[in-house]
């Protein structure tokens, strides 16, 4: 048996110099993009440029964003002396962060996931009449996509972020994955559609001349992402933009702007400790004009996409040729103050009265702990010190002979002990009040009821918890127009643009009952690209919870319509019962709506009915349902 032969890290797996290998490839828009060549070195140094400038400004905030890292994973590393106390009895108390900020961070997490996550995330809306009927199948179409590649998932890490480091960013990428080649050698498609790859803010470098929110009017947008260079040679065999991936076994693959600056493992920040294909690939969309490049003749700008892999090899390179025209990144940050390009977070903002409750728990804890160790002041002449050092209980000092029938007093004594940290738990709960009041985090979002005092009112109850939902309706609302509505434009532009086969949708969702009526009680519907090409807009998510109204009042003005015939003709009474079910956290309640029956009639008797106008053509409904 052959003995595996493994590299250490930063040594390319083929000791051939880069500059004397040699591949055959077909570059795009005939340029000359082998390593070396004149052309290659020039655009790899100028993308590594705007990298750099990048990275000088966001590793500004690194050492901030640590001590978020710190106080969000309740780690503190242990002094000498507190090893040395863990080392004698593990049970033993020791520094520990207390966990109020991560409270804070889950209950607006909580609430943005409860906004955004429900089905469809993205909802649409056609321009006119003839395309109300296609933009519902393409809402349909973009939500088994959402389903598909867990987009929640990764929406749910761009709002951890933005909470935590001031900003959340994520990249639509259309993907296709394809099984074992068919009969002939033709690809198998299994999947086709959009799915969202999160950014890390250690490693997103954004143009540092325009603001956070501001980063589609930017010149270049980039981040590093840590690849392997397997992945990179099999997405080269699908993805034709992609080239240069075999000169990659002979460079170390490591990025001088790679490191890993987070300290969200325990210790510190992490080593990448990976033996072998480690590839860390800066990709950077940059807006340009392709004659002052010497890339094209075309002379006014146009977005291209260049991916560097170990700052030394370009493996893509080219326009980007989206139909929507904008940078695919899409950046959250609900705290901006519209001109940092690195904000502070909720989190960052009560940092300090963090660091304060810390220190209060654990000065509490170190007193405690220095007291219960028996302090004791002893006369050496009088008592024998080697009983006194026995640690276990029941313990029987013996005095020495000069000092029998003396009695015991004087012999051992403990020192008076003062707590100054008695009142430091207390305060500390006070300071936590002050940090859910700063953040909007208050005790009625985290599902805790006040203690003390008179007995609490519904009103009351419900009152207070409407006007701190307020609070964070302004967060989601901001979060939607940053990120959510460029989100639903640009995976519905590139569905539009890439989809090449026919999808079956499930019926479900908002317009599951008027779908029905066009294509009968069916569970799925094929849809082809040719249906999804409609002039759409986005409905924007207004960031209010589904079960934010009062039921109560809802219930109170059903009542009212019911009992009053001419109120009750001018509403709908069965979208209000929807609404007010939803309010009480009903969230399927189409499921209870009675389907219409579906009658089969032969050719002849459709035609008659038809002549009768009785029935129309599909078709003609479609338009009508504007």
């Amino acid at each position: 048996m052959p003995i595996p032969l493994y590299t250490r890290a930063g040594t390319p797996v083929n000791p051939t110099p880069l500059m004397d290998a040699k591949y055959s490839y077909r570059y795009p828009m005939g340029m000359d993009l082998k390593p070396g060549s004149t052309l290659h070195d020039r655009l790899r140094d100028a993308v590594l440029e705007r990298a750099r400038a990048s990275h000088s400004v966001m590793s500004r905030r690194y050492a901030s964003w640590n001590e978020i890292d710190q106080t969000l994973t309740s780690y503190i590393p242990l002094s000498e002396l507190e090893e040395i106390e863990k080392e004698k009895d593990s049970r033993r108390p020791v520094s520990i962060v207390v966990p109020a900020s991560q409270a804070v961070l889950e209950t607006l997490l909580t609430y943005l996931v409860t906004a955004f996550l429900d089905d469809p995330i993205f909802r649409y809306a056609g321009m006119g009449p003839e395309d109300v009927f296609g933009a519902r199948l393409l809402e349909m179409v973009v939500s088994n996509q959402s389903r598909r590649g867990k987009m929640g998932v990764q929406l749910h890490t761009m709002f951890r972020d933005s909470l935590a480091y001031g900003f959340g960013v994520v990249t639509p990428i259309w993907t296709e994955k394809n099984g074992p080649p068919v009969a002939g050698g033709t690809p198998n498609l299994l999947f086709e559609g959009n799915e969202l790859w999160n950014i890390d803010p250690y490693n997103f470098l954004p143009d540092p001349g325009v603001a956070v929110q501001d980063v589609q009017r930017g010149e270049f947008v980039g981040w590093v992402a840590k690849e392997n260079r397997m992945e990179l040679l099999g997405r080269e065999l699908y993805t034709p933009s992609m080239f240069n991936c075999r000169y990659l076994a002979h460079i170390t693959g490591i990025s001088s702007l790679g490191q890993d600056s987070s300290n969200r493992e325990e210790g510190g920040p992490r080593e990448d400790l990976s033996v072998r294909n480690r590839m860390d690939v800066i990709y950077q969309y940059i807006n340009l004009v392709p004659k002052e490049w010497e890339v094209g003749k075309y002379d006014r700008p146009e977005k291209w996409l260049f991916g560097l892999a170990g700052d030394e090899v370009l493996i893509c390179c080219g326009p980007l040729g989206l139909d929507h025209n904008m940078f695919p990144v899409a950046l959250c940050s609900p705290d901006f103050d519209g001109y940092s390009v690195t904000p502070m977070s909720k989190v960052e903002s009560v940092y300090g009265l963090q660091t304060l409750i810390n220190f209060l728990y654990n000065s509490h804890i170190a007193n405690v702990r220095k007291a219960i160790n028996d302090m004791l002041v002893v006369d050496p002449q009088m008592i024998n010190l080697n009983d006194l050092f026995n640690q276990g209980p029941g313990k029987l000092l013996r005095l020495r002979r000069s000092a029998w029938g003396r009695g015991v007093k004087g012999a051992v004594e403990q020192l008076p002990v003062t707590d100054v940290t008695r009142g430091h738990i207390p305060d500390a709960s006070n300071i936590t009040d002050v940090m859910e009041k700063v953040s909007g985090a208050v005790d009625s979002l985290q599902g805790i009821m006040r203690t003390g005092g008179e007995r609490r009112s519904a009103t009351e109850f419900e009152g207070t918890r409407q006007s701190a939902l307020s609070r964070l309706e302004r967060a989601a609302r901001v979060s939607s127009l940053q990120a959510m509505v460029d989100l639903a434009y640009m995976i519905a532009f590139q569905t539009q643009q890439f989809m090449s086969r026919n999808t079956y949708v499930k019926l479900v969702g908002r317009f599951e009952e008027e779908m029905r009526a066009d294509f009968g009680d069916v569970e799925r519907v094929l849809v082809g690209p040719l249906d999804l090409n409609v002039a759409f807009d986005v409905l924007i998510p207004d960031g209010t919870l589904p079960t934010s109204g009062s039921p109560s009042i809802w219930l109170q003005m059903m009542q009212v319509l019911g009992a009053n015939p001419e109120l009750a003709q001018g509403f709908d009474m069965v979208r209000m019962f929807k609404h007010w079910a939803r309010l009480t956290g009903a969230k399927n309640v189409n499921d209870f709506v009675r389907r219409a029956d579906v009658q089969v009639m032969e050719n002849e008797e459709v035609q008659a009915e038809a002549q009768a106008g009785n029935i129309i053509p599909m078709a003609e409904a479609a338009r009508g349902l504007a």
